[in-house]
């Protein structure tokens, strides 16, 4: 509804019934609509630190810049600085509006891009630190991080525990219902561990059947 509020805001104002002044309100509402739209992109990404990129600064500041300048250029023609129907000069406000947009359209395309790029990095970061079946960590995270947590608890004088599963008879499991039941126990078993775990605790998938949690505190 905010999306389409603009859109039908500028219609209105540019084909609704003002007399000469038509155009101007539709510019007007136009320059005043990409401001909204490109300050509430910017706040949106603001708040969006969960999911933050390198690229996303410099696209923030390209979104402002240009926000700016259509605010900008909204007061002159709200206070009539602008001419209706006549090209503006070149080294006016007007003018460097139109050579901005080149860059504000070549820009958004890179970083735009270049987010696009890193997100599916992360992604594929992320994903390699998971066993695909369980979402479990898988060992080589599993040992890594372990070894961080064991050097901090040393550190800090404070306990570690350990627990070591290893699923009994798992192969008679496999022979009998098959991998895709095997599979499904493995993938229970994952659940049941995950939802009695701290956030901090670590999980992983030792091997085929093993599991390791560790404890710190």
């Amino acid at each position: 509804p905010v999306l389409g509020a603009g859109v039908a805001i500028w219609l209105t104002m540019g084909m609704g019934p003002m007399g000469i002044d038509a155009q101007r309100w539709s510019i007007l509402s136009s320059f005043l609509a990409w401001s909204v739209y490109l300050g509430a992109s910017v706040w949106c990404m603001r708040g969006a630190g969960r999911e933050s990129f390198k690229s996303q600064i410099p696209l923030m500041a390209i979104l402002g810049m240009h926000a700016l300048l259509y605010l900008a250029g909204s007061v002159q023609v709200a206070t009539g600085g602008f001419s209706i129907g006549a090209a503006p000069a070149l080294n006016s406000l007007f003018g460097l509006i139109h050579f901005e947009t080149i860059f504000f359209t070549m820009g958004t395309t890179m970083f735009m891009l270049l987010i696009c790029k890193e997100r599916i990095d992360r992604q594929y970061r992320e994903a390699a630190k998971f066993d695909v079946l369980t979402g479990a960590l898988n060992r080589r995270i599993l040992c890594d991080s372990g070894q961080r947590m064991l050097e901090r608890c040393h550190r800090e004088d404070s306990p570690l525990s350990m627990i070591i599963f290893d699923l009994d008879r798992f192969k008679l499991i496999n022979d009998h219902y098959g991998h895709l039941g095997g599979d499904q126990i493995l993938r229970s078993f994952a659940n049941t561990v995950r939802s009695t775990l701290r956030p901090n605790d670590l999980f992983g998938r030792y091997g085929g059947e093993e599991f390791v949690v560790l404890l710190a505190d």
